[in-house]
């Protein structure tokens, strides 16, 4: 795998004045042979955050790499592709699974940033919608990270990775065979 880092939007002067932009992002037509693909394993990140927010940086690689891992499984293992939804809600829980595992503080990952937002948006939108907002992020790690706290962790979201549906099929076939969610009170 390889990490291309440079300036993203070629906007280094813009992104230093407001502080806002994008941090990375993985690209599927580098797995084609196309005009414009760089044919590989290739994720892409940007210097100027690179430079200034490097736990940031950490968690976008964390979840650039799942969209990898999910586009990998979903469309060239099944032939399938996954709704926006389901893949950011997939690659919002590695952050918050992994990252404290390689010493990122929760504030720096989907807990400190998405959570907040949730609780001003939840009624922003439904789940399965799709604007690319902040609060639709908010929305589709809130419920990623309900799923795994309650039915089984990594494992789970493993499942949900791993098998040959997608969306809502995806995560219905396997809670149905989950047991119920932990009591609360434990």
């Amino acid at each position: 795998i390889k990490i291309l880092v440079y300036d993203v939007e070629f906007d280094y002067v813009t992104t230093r004045e407001t502080g806002s932009g994008v941090f990375g992002y993985f690209w599927s037509k580098d797995y084609y042979e196309t005009s414009g693909s760089n044919k590989g394993d290739i994720i892409y990140i940007d210097s100027y955050f690179t430079d200034c927010t490097a736990n940031q940086m950490y968690s976008t690689l964390i979840h650039e790499f799942q969209h990898m891992i999910n586009f990998n499984r979903k469309n060239i293992a099944y032939n399938t592709s996954s709704a926006t939804w389901y893949n950011e809600l997939l690659s919002l829980v590695a952050e918050d699974m992994i990252g404290p595992e390689i010493g990122l503080p929760a504030a720096s990952g989907p807990i400190g940033t998405r959570v907040p937002a949730f609780l001003a948006y939840y009624d922003y939108d439904g789940l399965t919608t799709w604007n690319s907002t902040l609060a639709n992020y908010s929305i589709a790690y809130a419920f990623g990270a309900y799923l795994a706290r309650n039915y089984g962790g990594p494992a789970l979201i493993s499942a949900i990775e791993s098998n040959a549906s997608v969306n809502v099929d995806s995560i219905d076939c396997l809670l149905y065979t989950s047991p119920s969610p932990r009591d609360p009170s434990l």
